[in-house]
This record gives C-alpha cells, structure tokens and sequence, in this order.
C-alpha cells in the first residue's frame, strides 16, 4: 500500500490530466491520516521513512501548488515529530 502511494504522489502532478488536483488531494489525505496515525507510523516506520518520506520531501521542494507544498510540509513534519 505504502509503495503504490509513494508511486502515485511521486507521478501525479496536479496539471498532468483532468482531475489531477482532485486526485492528488486524496493521496495527500491518506498520507495525512497516515501521518497521524502513531501506532501505524511505529509498526512501518522503515516503509514510510524509505519509500513516503523522499516523495513528500520532494513535492515539497519541487511542487508548483502551494497547497500541494503546505500538505507535503504539514505530512513531513508530523511523520518527523
């Protein structure tokens, strides 16, 4: 699961096709509900930190969306702390 997330927030950017803002909002939703999920986060700590992380470090560098930015940054800092 966490393989074909990191996947698809690493391919999907928000003006490759119709629908591509709506549908990177959801993957960006599962990443937040992910990162707030500690119990979650302590059992695939070494899935997230190897696969979600560098996705969601890289949108957040790379993004032209500043709302794709905010959520990258938001879901960086809270799987961090």
């Amino acid at each position: 699961m966490l393989q074909s997330l990191a996947a698809m927030l690493d391919v999907c950017d928000i003006q490759s096709f119709q629908g591509a803002q709506r549908f990177m909002n959801a993957l960006l939703i599962i990443s937040e509900n992910l990162s707030s999920n500690y119990k979650a986060l302590a059992i695939l700590a070494q899935p997230v930190l190897s696969l979600l992380v560098p996705v969601l470090f890289n949108k957040l560098t790379n993004s032209q969306s500043m709302d794709v930015r905010f959520l990258s940054f938001k879901i960086y800092t809270d799987i961090m702390t």
